[in-house]
């Protein structure tokens, strides 16, 4: 009885068991073993909250764009560099329309293909410290990831 492997960026960033990855965001910077893994860059200056994340050989793998004005604090994730629709991968927001501050957040994610987003893809619920999180598929309970951030300097 196999798993079925769930790719939404590239399979090689998929593995078959669970990894530890530390997330520096002061640095812009996520390590698996001590190794860097990907680069954040933020633009110094833009008229949207935009990020690329770069592989360890500079080529960008996919860039972050929140939507300027969101009720549910939307984000569009596209392949590589770009922001054009048409290298659109998925889009996550925000359950619910009101949060109280110390409660859990859960993300609805849908696939670029997921246009009239009746029911997300992907769920991302994470705790109400926004340190960790776990992301379950649609009909499904099996956990596919759960990532912690971790910015202590051990």
């Amino acid at each position: 009885m196999g798993t079925e492997l769930i790719s939404i960026i590239n399979t090689k960033y998929c593995k078959p068991a669970p990894i530890n990855i530390k997330i520096e965001t002061d640095k812009g910077v996520a390590y698996i073993n001590n190794e860097v893994i990907f680069r954040i860059h933020e633009p110094s200056f833009s008229l949207e909250d935009r990020r690329v994340i770069y592989d360890v050989s500079g080529n960008p793998v996919f860039t972050l764009s929140k939507k300027i004005i969101s009720m549910h604090d939307r984000w569009r994730v596209f392949k590589g560099q770009s922001t054009n629709s048409s290298d659109l991968l998925f889009s996550a927001k925000r359950s619910t329309f009101l949060i109280p501050e110390k409660k859990n957040i859960d993300l609805n994610v849908y696939l670029a293909k997921n246009t009239k987003e009746s029911v997300w893809d992907f769920k991302v619920c994470a705790g109400a410290e926004k340190r960790s999180c776990d992301i379950c598929a649609h009909g499904s309970s099996t956990l596919l990831a759960k990532v912690a951030i971790d910015n202590s300097n051990s």
